[in-house]
Parts: structure tokens; C-alpha cells; sequence
């Protein structure tokens, strides 16, 4: 997946950053302030890992910018269900 370097949710303009020189501590992150998104590419994480992490992050700002009330635990176990859906079946949503 080529993560890109910004996407639309509802209509709200998200930065998208690919996180290598040690600047994050955890696989990514939601920043609601700025309005990004982080994933860490250090250390050599497979690419799935990556692209997983990141439809994470795009539930974590779904959950905050509506107020969903998701918990982490339920956030972590649909992005990582809806991930392999995606994977398993090639899904490109994009070309027919």
C-alpha cells in the first residue's frame, strides 16, 4: 500500500507522515490539534505492518473528530479486521 502524504475525512484536509528519524515512541498516532496522522516506519516493519497501522489511525481521528466513544481495544480489533478483509481479498476500491 503507498500510504499518501494526505487524505479527506468528511471534509477535513489529514496530513499523513511517515515517522523514520526516532520521532515516534509508538507504532503511530493521531495528533487531533494538527490535524495528522504518524506511522512509524523505523526499524524495518513490513510493509502490512505499516498500512495496518495507519487504517488505525484513520479509526483513532473517525473516532475523535465524531466523538464515536470508541475504546482503544475496539478501534485496534476493526482496524485490524477491515486491514485484512482488505488484504485477503484484494479490495482496490479506487479502479473497476
Amino acid at each position: 500500500m503507498l500510504i499518501p502524504s494526505e487524505i479527506m475525512i468528511a471534509e477535513h484536509l489529514i496530513k499523513v507522515f511517515l515517522k523514520h528519524d526516532g520521532g515516534l515512541t509508538c507504532a503511530g498516532e493521531w495528533n487531533s490539534w494538527h490535524q495528522e496522522i504518524r506511522v512509524n516506519n523505523d526499524g524495518g516493519k513490513p510493509e502490512s505492518t505499516q498500512a495496518e497501522v495507519f487504517l488505525h489511525e484513520i479509526f483513532e481521528a473517525i473516532n475523535n473528530m465524531f466523538d464515536l466513544q470508541l475504546d482503544h481495544k475496539t478501534i485496534t480489533l476493526l482496524s485490524e479486521l477491515v486491514f485484512q478483509v482488505i488484504r485477503r481479498n484484494k479490495l482496490d476500491f479506487v479502479n473497476p
